[in-house]
């Protein structure tokens, strides 16, 4: 898993492809954005483990929209 921001990640599937995603009700600041890197930096602690998730949809971007729980 690769963090871009407090809520957009980058998953490695089982077959090596990446999936962009975007983290279903949850909105944070952007990485260059007033507390965006202590967010992301908060973000990346709690996966740091590693997650479950399951899509939900596709966001504008053609992002997969995730919930996701640790």
């Amino acid at each position: 898993i690769r963090v871009r921001d407090a809520d957009s990640i980058v998953i490695t599937l089982k077959n090596g492809r990446q999936l962009e995603c975007r983290l279903a009700q949850y909105d944070s600041p952007e990485w260059n954005q007033i507390h965006g890197r202590e967010a992301t930096q908060a973000f990346k602690t709690l996966i740091k483990d590693g997650i479950k998730w399951r899509q939900i949809g596709w966001d504008d971007y053609t992002r997969a929209v995730i919930k996701v729980r640790n």
